[in-house]
């Protein structure tokens, strides 16, 4: 028999997916599915993938968040300490970001996405302290807002560099 891993954060969520079915590994299956398709079945750490919930749980009224679509974000390969990792928490916000613009591009009104409910990334099994998981969350979200100039000398790239160097003492 195969064992299914579920951080508390997982757990949670594919209790609230599990739809009609009251299959505690369902969102967990269909996720996979996903990944397989995207990714050969292995999502690389700091990688997202929307992933549109399945009809039954998708939508006001069907789950706790009137959520539909799910943000698969994985900040290590296997759960271990990932604290190590200088701009872990910075890379994975950031195609976050990238992800939801591209899926707004794509989509119109509702369809679009306006709000986003996430964990701090890596600060629990990864170790990651939660003020340095915080600082580079909004980092990303800053140099994202900003954008880069058409042309990027590594002067601009320097300095965002520089930003997220000063919180990996934190």
């Amino acid at each position: 028999m195969v064992r299914t891993y579920y951080s508390r954060y997982d757990l949670a969520l594919s209790r609230a997916f599990m739809g009609d079915t009251r299959d505690l590994g369902r969102l967990s299956h269909h996720v996979q599915a996903v990944l397989r398709k995207r990714w050969r079945g292995f999502a690389p750490p700091t990688t997202c993938t929307l992933v549109e919930l399945p009809a039954d749980v998708n939508g006001p009224g069907r789950n706790p968040w009137g959520a539909r679509v799910l943000a698969v974000l994985p900040t290590m390969r296997v759960p271990y300490g990932v604290n190590w990792h200088k701009d872990l928490a910075y890379n994975s916000m950031w195609t976050l970001l990238v992800e939801l613009m591209l899926w707004n591009e794509s989509h119109q009104g509702d369809e679009q996405i306006k709000r986003v409910l996430i964990t701090g990334l890596g600060t629990g099994t990864g170790e990651l302290s939660p003020e340095r998981c915080a600082m580079q969350m909004v980092l990303a979200v800053k140099h994202f807002k900003q954008g880069y100039p058409k042309e990027p000398t590594w002067r601009d790239v320097l300095q965002v560099s520089h930003e997220v160097d000063e919180t990996t003492t934190l």
